[in-house]
């Protein structure tokens, strides 16, 4: 694994927020089948969910957060997210870790934009942090954070 590919912040409930690049090694199969089991392990978007740039939030070593990112045109883009909440560790605290990592990786690596699809468990926790509705229609719907 490359040092430079890795970071991680200290636990805050239990939990554990580690950011790779995208030349560390993949994340295994069994977790992605776990975190997008509608998503074939052979399809195109199964290997970029592999091998892309994430962010992973664990909570007793097991996955409970998940999100790629990208750096597009100056932006921080998230295709890709998902949630795993349990009675140990709520929607809120894991999203809440997973945008605050995705927030210091963008604001580190200069951007001053993430953009992100809406979960619809997370949509009233987004839009108090700041996250606004920018487009919606043939293409889905995204929010975006947008910094000083």
């Amino acid at each position: 694994m490359s040092t430079a590919a890795t970071a991680s912040a200290p636990a805050t409930h239990g939990l554990r927020v580690q950011v790779f690049g995208a030349d560390a090694e993949p994340l295994p199969a069994e977790a992605l089948a776990r975190l997008f089991p509608h998503v074939h392990p052979r399809s195109p978007r199964f290997e970029r969910l592999a091998r892309s740039a994430r962010i992973v939030v664990t909570h007793t070593s097991r996955i409970v957060g998940f999100a790629i990112y990208h750096r597009i045109d100056g932006d921080l883009r998230v295709p890709d997210l998902t949630l795993l909440a349990s009675p140990e560790c709520g929607v809120r605290d894991v999203l809440g870790a997973l945008l605050d990592a995705l927030e210091a990786t963008c604001l580190a690596g200069g951007s001053r934009r993430i953009v992100l699809p809406p979960t619809a468990r997370a949509h009233g926790l987004l839009r108090r942090r700041g996250y606004e509705l920018i487009s919606e229609g043939c293409a889905g719907a995204w929010m975006e954070k947008t910094f000083g």
